[in-house]
């Protein structure tokens, strides 16, 4: 199962475009440095700011690392920040899924690596 979804889609927030009725919703969490497209929000809790964070990097510092690696880094790096003991993932065999040279998904959170390629 896990070895079907690309690690990039394990780090990404999600984006509220202007316009957006979540908007309302999401009031008191919008910050500062919304761009054209999205608005900017921010988690109550900070720890899952920085976990998103540093998610991010990892799945992006790590993309030409086979996925099953990249999803146990992930997973031990969720399980730190919960403050709680890693327990692994039920194993489970998937078959090898093709890949682009970079991950891209529709309306996805640029990372660093591609933000500063542009």
């Amino acid at each position: 199962m896990f070895g079907a979804v690309d690690p990039i889609q394990l780090a990404l927030r999600l984006l509220v475009p202007n316009g957006s009725l979540l908007l309302d919703a999401l009031a008191p969490f919008l910050v500062d440095g919304n761009d054209a497209l999205s608005r900017a929000w921010a988690h109550p809790d900070p720890r899952m700011d920085a976990l998103a964070a540093a998610s991010m990097a990892l799945a992006d510092e790590q993309a030409d690392a086979p996925p099953a690696d990249v999803h146990a880094r992930l997973w031990r790096l969720t399980a730190e920040a919960a403050g709680q003991p890693l327990r692994a993932p039920a194993e489970v065999s998937a078959p090898a899924v093709p890949r682009l040279t970079e991950s891209w998904f529709c309306c996805a959170e640029p990372s660093a690596r591609q933000r500063a390629a542009v």
